[in-house]
C-alpha cells in the first residue's frame, strides 16, 4: 500500500506533506468515525507478512470488507445508527468459523466416512488398513465429495483439503517404510502432536499434482455471495500453488448460487430461478449425482432470524418437511444437506442449538430423529462467535435410518482449553439415540435416567389445563413504561393524600423477585391500572402524577397502550386479579410459586394461575416438578448449571399432574396451610431484623449475603456489615447478641420447621407419583449438581 503511495510521490512530484494528507482524508468519515479504508488498512499491517500466510487470514479480511464496501458503496455518509443497520453481511448471519470448530467437524466427518469401525484420528483410520489395502484407501479417498453448501471464505473446505492430504502424507509415509523398512530409522520423521493429533512434519511431502488433485476432484462448494466465490477459490489456490504448476479450474467445483433455495427437480420457473441464482443440482454437479451424491457435507449455515425471510416463506412452506412459519433460515439447511448426501454419507453442521427444546424446531427434530445422530457438542451460551451470541451447537449426523445406536456428546462448559479435541475426548459421554423425543431434546449424561422418570410421571397423569379446568394461566400487565406506573409507598401515600378516591386506581403489586415459596413479601410497591374508558378527569393526583410523564406515555409502543395516552393496553381479566391465585415468576434460575389471598397485581414478568389449589401449590413447589421443569422446558444456557427456564403459559398447560382423592387432598393441604404460615412467619422476622439494622445503623443498600443473613454465622455478617458501615466495638458487640439471638430464637427453629414439612411434602408426591427410593435418591442428587 505504501509503496503505491511512493511510486505516487515519484510520479505526480507530490511531497511528504501532501501524502499524509491524503491518508489522513480517508481515516475519518463526515460522521467523525473510522473509514473502513483506514480499517481495514490496520487490520492487513497487524499479519506478519514475512512468515508464511496463512490463508485464514483472507478469512478474516474478507468478513470484515464484505461489510465496509457495501457501506463504502451506499451514498449519502449515514449516521452511525443507520450505517450499523447497513451492515448486511453480518444481519445475513454470516459469521468467520473458528479454527478448532472446522477442524473438529471436518475430523469427525470425513475420517470417520473413510473408516471401516468410526475411528476419528488419521492414525487410527491408517491402523485398519493393512498393507496390501492402502491402494483401497487410496481409492476411496479419490471418490469422496466434499460439499460446503455456503462456503463464505473457504475456512471448512480449506481443512477438508488439510485433512485429506495429511492422510495422503500418511499413506505416503506407510508406502516408504514397506519398501525400505530396514532404513526407517534413518527417514529421520518429526511428528508433532496438533490438537491431539499425529501430523507429519517433515516426511514424505506430498507432490503438487496429489494436492491439485484434492481441490479439483474432492471439494465442493456454494455461496450466493460472488465475492465468498472468490475468496475459496483464491484460499485453494494458494494451498496448491506451485512453481511451474497451473492452477486447476474450479468453475465446476465453487459455484454462485443460492444453495437452498432450489430444488433436486428443478420446479421453479427458469426466469425465477435466474433472479436468485438457483442451481439445478444435478446438472450443476452432474459428476458427483451420476454417483449417488456428495459423501460429506459440511458448515455453519448463516445465522438469520425468520422475521428476515418473510418472500422466501412460501416456497419454504411447499418445499421442505421440517418448515415452520417462525423457523430461522439454518433449519432448512439440515433436510438440503441429507438430501444432497448419498446413502451412508455424512453431515457436520455448526448451528443455533435453539432448534432442540423450542416450537419452531418440532419438525426438525422429528425430522432428524430417524436418522443416526453421531456426535453432538453443545456450546451452551458461551461466544463461540466473537460478534454474535448464537448459543451454537455441533452436529453429526449419518444418512442411515439407524437409531438403536449411541451418541456420542460434549457439554462445553467453557473455552479454556489447549485442544478441543482433546477436551471433547476428555468429557465426552454418550446415550441412546432412541430417549430422543420430539417435545424436546434432552442430552445430558444424566438423559437416559431422567427420560425414564418423566415417562413415569406421564403415565398416570393428565395436562395441568384439563386439571384446572376454568381456571387457565395468565400474564401480569404490560404497562409499556413500568417505571412510570409502579411507584413507592412514600408515592403512593402522597397521591392518595391529595385525593382518596385514587386508592380505586392504585393497586398493591406483587414484586417478582419477592415471590417465595408457598408465600410472598409485600415490599410496599403499587401499580397504577388506569383501563380503557377510565375518566383520568375524576382522579386529580393521578392525572397530575401522571402528567408529568404524558410525552413518554404517549411514545410507548402501540402493543403496550391503550386508545388513550394514559391507558394500559386491553386486558380481559382484571377481575382476576382481585382473586384468590398462585402467583409466580415467568423467567428464573429456581422458580417459586405463592398463594395469594390478598388481590395483589402482577406485571408481565409474571404469571398466575387463578386457583387456590393447595394440591398444585404444593406439586409446583415440590423437588419432583423442579426435576421436571429443568427437563423439559426451554432454557436460556444449559438449563441445569445456568438454570434460566421460561414457564410461558402454553407450555405450563401441558405439565403432567395426577389427581388425587379427597383423603390425599385433605392430608396436603394440612401440610400447605402449615407451611405457609411458618414462611409467612419467616419473612415477617426477616424483614423485622433487616428494616432494624438498615434504620438503626443507616445502611444504605443491603448486600445479597445479608439479604440471606440466616446462612451466616457470626463473624462472616459482621464483616459484611463493616463493609457497608464503620461501627464501634461496642456496636459491634451489641450488633452480634441481636444477631445471634435472632437467629438462635426465631430463624433457625422456623427454618427447620419448615424444612421438616417440605421433607413432607416431598415425600407425599413422590408418592403420588409412584417414584421409589431409588429415583428419589437420583433426583436430589441430580438438583445438586
Amino acid at each position: 500500500v505504501f509503496e503505491g503511495f511512493s511510486d505516487l510521490k515519484q510520479n505526480h512530484d507530490i511531497d511528504d506533506k501532501s501524502i499524509t494528507n491524503i491518508i489522513k482524508g480517508y481515516q475519518t468519515q463526515a460522521d467523525g468515525y473510522l473509514n473502513p479504508i483506514y480499517t481495514n488498512f490496520m487490520l492487513m499491517s497487524s499479519f506478519d507478512y514475512n512468515s508464511e500466510i496463512d490463508v485464514n487470514i483472507l478469512g478474516h479480511i474478507f468478513e470484515q470488507s464484505l461489510t465496509d464496501l457495501e457501506e463504502l458503496q451506499s451514498t449519502p455518509v449515514l449516521p452511525r445508527k443507520e450505517r450499523k443497520a447497513k451492515k448486511k453481511r453480518k444481519e445475513e448471519g454470516i459469521y468467520y468459523t473458528p479454527d478448532y470448530i472446522t477442524d473438529y467437524i471436518c475430523r469427525n466427518t470425513i475420517i470417520p466416512y473413510l473408516s471401516k469401525t468410526n475411528k476419528n484420528t488419521t492414525d487410527g483410520l491408517l491402523d485398519e488398513y493393512t498393507n496390501g489395502e492402502l491402494d483401497d484407501l487410496s481409492k476411496k479417498i479419490n471418490k469422496i465429495k466434499i460439499l460446503d453448501l455456503t462456503c463464505g471464505s473457504g475456512a471448512f473446505l480449506k481443512q477438508a483439503f488439510k485433512i485429506l492430504i495429511e492422510i495422503h502424507k500418511l499413506i505416503k509415509l506407510r508406502r516408504k517404510s514397506i519398501e525400505n523398512a530396514e532404513k526407517i530409522e534413518e527417514t529421520k520423521v518429526d511428528l508433532e502432536k496438533v490438537d491431539g493429533y499425529l501430523r507429519e512434519k517433515t516426511f514424505a511431502p506430498v507432490n503438487t499434482e496429489i494436492k491439485l488433485n484434492v481441490v479439483s476432484n474432492n471439494i465442493y462448494g456454494v455461496d450466493k455471495n460472488v465475492e465468498s466465490i472468490g475468496i475459496t477459490k483464491l484460499s485453494l489456490f494458494l494451498e496448491v500453488a506451485a512453481i511451474d504448476a497451473k492452477l486447476p479450474d474450479l468453475q465446476n467445483n465453487i459455484k454462485e448460487g443460492n444453495s437452498l433455495i432450489g430444488n433436486l427437480e428443478g420446479k421453479l420457473e427458469n426466469k425465477k430461478s435466474e433472479e436468485i441464482k438457483v442451481l439445478d443440482w444435478s446438472k450443476d454437479f452432474k459428476e458427483v449425482f451420476d454417483q449417488g451424491g456428495f459423501d460429506i457435507v459440511v458448515g455453519n449455515p448463516p445465522y438469520i432470524k425468520h422475521e428476515s425471510i418473510k418472500e422466501e416463506r412460501p416456497y419454504l412452506e411447499g418445499n421442505f418437511e421440517v418448515y415452520d412459519g417462525l423457523a430461522d433460515l439454518y433449519c432448512y439447511f439440515y433436510e438440503r444437506a441429507l438430501n444432497l448426501l448419498k446413502d451412508g454419507g455424512i453431515l457436520g453442521f455448526i448451528t443455533s442449538n435453539k432448534w432442540m427444546e423450542t416450537k419452531y424446531g418440532l419438525n426438525l427434530r422429528k425430522y432428524l430423529k430417524d436418522y443416526f445422530i453421531e456426535g453432538f457438542v453443545n456450546f451452551f451460551e458461551l461466544k463461540v462467535f466473537q460478534d454474535v451470541s448464537a448459543e451454537p451447537a455441533i452436529l453429526i449426523i449419518k444418512k442411515i435410518k439407524d437409531i438403536n445406536k449411541r451418541v456420542k456428546t460434549a457439554l462445553i462448559n467453557n473455552l479454556d482449553f489447549d485442544s478441543f479435541n482433546q477436551y471433547i475426548q476428555d468429557n465426552a459421554f454418550t446415550f441412546n439415540q432412541e430417549i430422543l423425543d420430539d417435545n424436546k431434546w434432552n442430552i445430558s449424561e444424566t438423559a437416559m435416567d431422567a427420560n425414564k422418570i418423566l415417562k413415569k410421571m406421564k403415565k398416570e397423569s393428565i395436562e395441568l389445563r384439563d386439571y384446572i379446568g376454568e381456571a387457565i394461566f395468565r400474564r401480569g400487565l404490560m404497562t409499556g413504561k413500568t417505571d412510570v406506573y409502579v411507584i413507592n409507598e412514600q408515592q403512593y401515600n402522597e397521591i392518595v393524600g391529595k385525593d382518596i378516591k385514587s386508592k380505586d386506581l392504585i393497586k398493591p403489586l406483587i414484586n417478582g423477585v419477592d415471590i417465595h415459596k408457598y408465600s410472598y413479601e409485600f415490599t410496599g410497591r403499587f401499580i397504577i391500572v388506569t383501563k380503557i374508558g377510565t375518566n383520568l378527569d375524576e382522579y386529580e393526583a393521578v392525572k397530575d402524577y401522571l402528567l408529568a410523564f404524558k410525552t413518554d406515555l404517549k411514545n410507548r409502543h402501540s402493543g403496550s397502550k391503550g386508545d388513550k395516552w394514559f391507558e394500559l393496553r386491553k386486558c380481559a381479566y382484571y377481575d382476576e386479579f382481585e382473586k384468590p391465585k398462585i402467583v409466580y415468576i415467568r423467567t428464573a434460575k429456581k422458580h417459586k410459586f405463592a398463594l395469594d389471598l390478598k388481590n395483589g397485581y402482577l406485571i408481565s414478568n409474571c404469571f398466575f394461575i387463578n386457583s387456590e389449589d393447595k394440591y398444585l401449590l404444593a406439586y409446583l413447589n415440590s423437588d419432583l416438578f423442579e426435576f421436571y421443569k429443568i427437563n423439559s422446558f426451554v432454557a436460556f444456557g444449559d438449563a441445569k448449571s445456568k438454570g434460566r427456564c421460561k414457564l410461558d403459559g402454553n407450555k405450563m398447560e401441558k405439565v403432567p399432574i395426577i389427581p388425587i382423592s379427597k383423603i390425599q387432598q385433605k392430608k396436603i393441604d394440612g401440610f400447605v396451610v402449615q407451611i405457609i404460615k411458618k414462611k409467612s412467619l419467616f419473612l415477617i422476622e426477616r424483614q423485622s431484623f433487616l428494616s432494624f439494622i438498615v434504620d438503626l445503623y443507616k445502611i444504605p443498600k443491603l448486600s445479597q449475603k445479608l439479604e440471606k443473613f440466616w446462612s451466616l454465622n457470626s463473624t462472616d455478617f459482621l464483616d459484611e456489615i463493616k463493609k457497608k458501615k464503620k461501627l464501634s466495638i461496642k456496636e459491634l458487640k451489641e450488633l452480634s447478641d441481636f444477631f445471634l439471638d435472632t437467629i438462635g430464637e426465631k430463624i433457625n427453629p422456623l427454618i427447620k420447621e419448615i424444612e421438616a414439612l417440605e421433607k413432607k411434602i416431598n415425600e407425599f408426591i413422590f408418592d403420588i407419583y409412584d417414584i421409589n427410593k431409588e429415583e428419589e435418591e437420583f433426583i436430589e442428587k441430580f438438583l445438586k449438581k
